[in-house]
């Protein structure tokens, strides 16, 4: 996702459907092409709301990068939610 400009952020909330992500990061990059991760996710065993808190940083992209699935599916996400 793209915040249109940089915003100091410290979560991020997913709202899982019933293909969630098992094991993902949260990563964050100023321009869009240098990524860095913020926070890990793994193990998890269920869909709905997940949020990931980290240390305050800046940054103008936000994006899952999926690394397991939770089911035998693609992913399935709903609103994801950036808080500062």
């Amino acid at each position: 996702m793209d915040l249109g400009s940089e915003q100091r952020i410290t979560s991020v909330r997913l709202n899982w459907g019933v293909a969630y992500g098992k094991d993902y990061d949260i990563q964050v990059s100023g321009d869009g092409t240098s990524w860095g991760t913020v926070a890990q996710r793994r193990g998890r065993t269920s869909a709905g709301s997940d949020t990931l808190a980290f240390s305050a940083t800046t940054a103008r992209h936000v994006r899952r990068q999926g690394i397991t699935r939770g089911t035998g599916y693609g992913y399935s996400l709903y609103p994801v939610e950036v808080f500062a």
